[in-house]
């Protein structure tokens, strides 16, 4: 009975007659009875054991209250295998960068037994390359063919000139990737002969403004590892990469070979076979290109977005600057205004009287010390004239750099010349100091 309730418990099977009769059937064994309950999906009905053949018959299956998630996982390790089958598909036909550092090879512990060898490999080839030239002259016959080789592959492609790339490999594979463009890797050996009509062929071929060349020579340790990470095993060989997505739903985009062209194949493949291979690969060339305009138009609007953005910040936070500042000058020209008119204010020295007079017929008394500036006798003006922009509470913090627009210029009544807004004091002014009227002339536009 206990093992019917746990079996009931861990399944939430709500019927215990079907309960009893499944662990039967699994010959009491609550982990067998479990495992069957999930793996069949429900009560389902199993082979009864030859011990409990006898029993009644297993009742009809019913739903569980939970579904099992067999079906799921084994779905998801169905997808997962599939992708992984997918990834090893594409990387056979990829083309990878290759590194540029050439590998280290370090000693390993049994190298002291492998010396005598070594030394031995040294020796016979110091003796091939001494004395065996004078009386064969191999050496010179090799250097001499390949001195020839690259001479003649580079009079052929001197036409075709602007599109070899004379740089690294990976840096042509950059290049290739980066403009979306195709890439002819050339792979070439000194110690074979390059066929006139291969040469030709291919010369033909680079007429195509799609399509960059590069050539390498295996003798090379570069060359000989894109030999390797492109699996070309004879020579000369040409293989075409071309930019391509890695998956189809994916903005991942890699360099994958679209044809592989062989010395079994005939010369004649390079100017027919390659044009179709690259026209059959050209649809997803301009998927790509057309995925990257998308982005640069996003990317240069979201710039152009961005920038407008950041000037408008920058001209509202010049505006609140201006405004802060301007709010400060207002507090000054208030404060001074406060400070000379005021009945208290009694300086001590050498003083000056300056007679204001307003465009409204007022006229301001002043009896200002000889360290005053002209800019204190703007200030109390611009304040007499303008009491409605007065603050409410004037603020200690004042700006003493910051200049307003008055809007009006100081005439002297005497000499009937300006008096214009300065920072000097009023001792080194004649107009003013020791006295002076001054008038207001609101249009200052002749001045």
């Amino acid at each position: 009975m206990v093992s019917v309730d746990t079996f009931i418990e861990i399944t939430g099977c709500s019927n215990v007659d079907e309960a009893r009769q499944f662990l039967e059937a699994s010959n009491g064994n609550l982990e067998v009875a479990i495992s069957l309950f999930y793996d069949n999906g429900g009560l389902a009905p199993i082979n009864p054991s030859p011990e409990a053949s006898g029993s009644r018959p297993l009742p009809t299956p019913i739903a569980p209250p939970h579904q099992s998630s067999r079906p799921l996982r084994k779905a998801l390790v169905e997808e997962m295998l599939d992708e992984y089958t997918q990834d090893l598909v594409n990387s056979a036909s990829m083309a990878p960068r290759v590194n540029e550092q050439p590998p280290v090879y370090r000693l390993k512990p049994f190298f002291i037994f492998s010396l005598p060898l070594h030394i031995t490999d040294i020796l016979m080839g110091l003796i091939y390359k001494i004395p065996v030239p004078r009386f064969l002259n191999v050496s010179q016959q090799i250097q001499r063919r390949l001195d020839l080789t690259k001479s003649g592959v580079a009079n052929v492609f001197k036409d075709v000139q602007s599109h070899v790339l004379n740089e690294s490999y990976n840096g042509a594979f950059d290049k290739a990737k980066g403009e979306y463009k195709n890439l002819a890797v050339c792979l070439l050996s000194e110690f074979q002969e390059i066929p006139e009509s291969v040469l030709e062929n291919l010369k033909k071929l680079m007429d195509r403004d799609d399509l960059y060349l590069w050539v390498g020579y295996v003798s090379s340790s570069e060359a000989f590892r894109v030999a390797q990470s492109l699996h070309v095993e004879s020579f000369p060989s040409i293989v075409v990469i071309s930019p391509t997505p890695k998956t189809a739903n994916s903005n991942v985009v890699v360099m994958e070979q679209i044809y592989h062209w062989t010395p079994s194949s005939e010369p004649s493949d390079l100017y027919t076979k390659i044009p179709i291979a690259l026209e059959d690969h050209n649809p997803k060339l301009l998927a790509l290109k057309l995925e990257r305009q998308n982005l640069d138009f996003d990317r240069s609007i979201r710039k152009d977005q961005d920038s407008a953005y950041q000037r408008s910040l920058e001209a509202d936070q010049q505006r609140a600057q201006e405004k802060e500042r301007k709010d400060k000058w207002i507090h000054r020209v208030f404060t001074n205004y406060d400070k000379y008119t005021s009945a208290t204010f009694n300086p001590e020295g050498t003083t000056a009287r300056v007679s204001l007079r307003l465009p409204d017929g007022r006229r301001v008394n002043l009896k200002l010390p000889e360290t005053s500036q002209i800019r204190d006798i703007y200030d109390i003006v611009f304040a007499a004239l303008n009491s409605e922009q007065r603050p409410a509470e004037l603020k200690s913090d004042l700006d003493e750099t910051y200049e307003g627009e008055y809007g009006f210029v100081l005439m002297s009544t005497v000499l009937r010349k300006p008096v214009p807004f300065s920072l000097k004091n009023i001792s080194d002014e004649p107009a003013v100091f020791p006295s002076g009227v001054l008038m207001v002339d609101l249009d200052d536009t002749d001045l």
